[in-house]
């Protein structure tokens, strides 16, 4: 995959590798019910900043078939379940 950089050419995009150790990463696995990440096939910042060391964990509702389109929509249903697993994940840290 390709990103475009500020001089207007494309870069190469790494995949996002995140640690699933991390304590954060692992808590929030946990909370959701994932032994361990799932990979994607598409792009997407978090590729970026990963490479600029920050970790990151890309998570949403919806199916990206739907994503960025002209009429782009997400079910009700996703929406409440990705809503509460944040919300599970927020009160499980200290």
């Amino acid at each position: 995959m390709k990103a475009l950089v500020n001089n207007g050419k494309f870069a190469a995009c790494l995949p996002l590798e995140t640690d699933p150790k991390l304590p954060l990463v692992r808590q929030f696995l946990s909370s959701v019910g994932q032994r361990k990440p799932a990979g994607v096939n598409y792009f997407c910042d978090a590729s970026i900043l990963a490479q600029g060391g920050i970790p990151s964990v890309v998570f949403g509702p919806g199916d990206i078939a739907q994503a960025h389109t002209n009429d782009e929509w997400i079910a009700v249903d996703s929406l409440e379940r990705a809503m509460a697993m944040l919300l599970k994940f927020l009160r499980s840290l200290p």
